[in-house]
């Protein structure tokens, strides 16, 4: 598995499957799509499903944001999807939160954290 990123556990975390079965689903398509470097297809991909609440898809959104794969780095965002993942119980997703948190302003961590409680109330999760 060729790994998309560079820095430790967070490679890991978005590379869940190690192969992409033939009968894929928009998930896996945009694992194929993020490990050919393809990151706006990837996005194109978890982005409907982070929406509608998958852990792993917020998590990897986490990681497009935070590294400004296929979008705009944004530090806020990333932690908002990562805060969105950890709250359904995906240790990826809290360690990536509390990792990125050291890099963050307190300015930042507010706006991340206004952003999650917002999404969170208009998707009644």
């Amino acid at each position: 598995m060729k790994a998309i990123f560079r820095g430790g556990f967070l490679a890991l975390a978005i590379m869940l499957a190690s192969a992409v079965p033939a009968d894929a689903g928009p998930y896996e398509d945009g694992v194929a799509a993020a490990n050919r470097g393809d990151h706006a297809t990837a996005l194109k991909f978890w982005e409907p499903l982070a929406e509608h609440g998958d852990a792993k898809a917020q998590v990897n959104l986490g990681v497009l944001y935070q590294y400004g794969r296929g979008v705009p780095q944004d530090y806020a965002a990333a932690h908002m999807w990562f805060t969105l993942a950890a709250a359904q119980g995906d240790a990826n997703a809290q360690k990536a939160r509390d990792s990125l948190a050291k890099r963050m302003t307190h300015g930042q961590i507010e706006e991340a954290t206004l952003m999650a409680r917002e999404w969170r109330a208009e998707h009644q999760q």
